[in-house]
């Protein structure tokens, strides 16, 4: 169960892809977009990311001092729709990390002395396990509103490879359709970012 139920967060449908190049879909998304809030307009970001060989069914990164986690739900359609399995601020207290966190990354969490955790303890331990990958990304991310279903084009740093994200989100699946055809990104794979961040490091991207 989401450690979330009091925010009341609806799981999404998402389509995402990651290529060297996608300046032509963002044209179109600036052609296409409503107005949206300055904050939301432009942002830069760090995060990290832990992938892990164990579940091809968790999106985990750490961002702001807070660890979040998504789960896939289904594929359908092409789309693929996620939810919040849960969001915390560090520290944290490491029977939470041994009971919640690293078994939704389908691997044990080691045993330790201390009863809270920082956000660096936290990734030098996650590093210590077998199949368990940190990875420190930097985004640049535009957001768009076409029919007022969001969307994101992201300039992404990883391990010194770079390549642009497109990603477009919604609680109805038929919405994220629409727009995947309006912005002309219906030939693309759709991929998420464990698996895009995976094919960038590799040189695959």
């Amino acid at each position: 169960m989401s450690d979330n139920k009091q925010e009341n967060i609806q799981a999404r449908f998402e389509f995402r892809t990651f290529a060297r190049d996608l300046s032509p879909i963002r044209v179109k998304m600036e052609e296409l977009s409503s107005p949206v809030p300055e904050y939301l307009a432009e942002r830069e970001s760090r995060e990290i990311y832990l992938l892990t060989k164990h579940s091809r069914e968790i999106n985990c990164k750490v961002r702001d001092d807070k660890i979040d986690i998504k789960e896939l739900m289904q594929k359908k359609h092409g789309l693929e729709q996620w939810t919040v399995l849960l969001k915390k601020e560090f520290p944290l207290d490491s029977s939470y990390c041994s009971e919640r966190i690293f078994p939704a990354l389908g691997v044990s969490f080691p045993q330790v002395d201390k009863k809270e955790i920082n956000v660096n303890e936290f990734i030098d331990y996650a590093n210590q396990i077998d199949g368990i990958q940190s990875l420190n990304v930097t985004k640049k991310r535009f957001g768009f509103s076409i029919n007022e279903v969001i969307c994101e084009f992201a300039l992404i740093q990883a391990e010194g490879f770079e390549a642009h994200s497109i990603a477009v989100e919604s609680e109805s699946e038929r919405d994220v359709l629409e727009v995947v055809k309006l912005i002309h990104a219906t030939g693309y794979e759709n991929i998420n970012y464990p698996s895009g961040l995976k094919k960038m490091i590799q040189d695959k991207i």
